[in-house]
């Protein structure tokens, strides 16, 4: 019977090499990231990503509070100036035609814009944008159409305004010219109503 001591055994051990750490440092991670960023994903990388996330729930879907100020504020400011093109709108407007908003959002939209005043600064960039802009003839029908029926939020409110926002309301008018077209359709909407 053949006997090995443990002289011989340790002699011939081997040890085995230690495995790399699957868990990769912060640091990595993060200069993985920044190559990644500004690259543009092809076409077709792009249609099998929408094919594999066809379907599931989003994981912040519904919950509110999940990001930080300071988070939000990086968003914002990643998004601002950059240019929707027309394709990417009609999509956008396609995905969301028929989509009505329930009560319960409604309210928590509500909500949350409670208090909030915007900014001067804001006011002036929303005017300028809208200086000079014309609604077309389709537009205004399509508008007319969704009102109709429609009973105004301050129907037969009283002092609702401040003395301030009457004046300015009056001075906005002051000098414009309505046309006898107006006139007409103002007098006919008028007709027979009480005061």
């Amino acid at each position: 019977m053949i006997t090995i001591s443990s002289m011989q055994l340790s002699s011939k051990y081997i040890p085995m090499k230690k495995k790399k750490s699957i868990v990769k440092p912060k640091e990595q991670l993060i200069s993985k990231s920044l190559s990644f960023s500004g690259k543009k994903t092809s076409k077709e990388i792009g249609k099998k990503m929408s094919k594999v996330m066809k379907g599931k729930i989003p994981w912040n879907k519904g919950r509110t509070g999940v990001y930080s100020k300071e988070t939000l504020e990086k968003m914002s400011q990643s998004q601002m100036g950059k240019i929707v093109s027309k394709e990417t709108r009609r999509k956008l407007s396609k995905a969301h035609k028929g989509k009505t908003m329930s009560e319960a959002s409604k309210r928590k939209n509500s909500e949350s814009h409670k208090g909030k005043t915007m900014s001067e600064a804001s006011k002036r960039k929303i005017s300028k944008a809208h200086k000079g802009k014309k609604h077309s003839e389709a537009s205004k029908r399509k508008m007319s159409k969704v009102m109709k029926g429609n009973i105004p939020w301050n129907k037969g409110r009283n002092n609702i305004y401040s003395k301030e926002t009457l004046e300015k309301m009056s001075q906005s008018q002051m000098g414009k010219i309505v046309s006898k077209e107006t006139r007409r359709k103002l007098s006919k909407a008028h007709k027979g109503l009480k005061h």
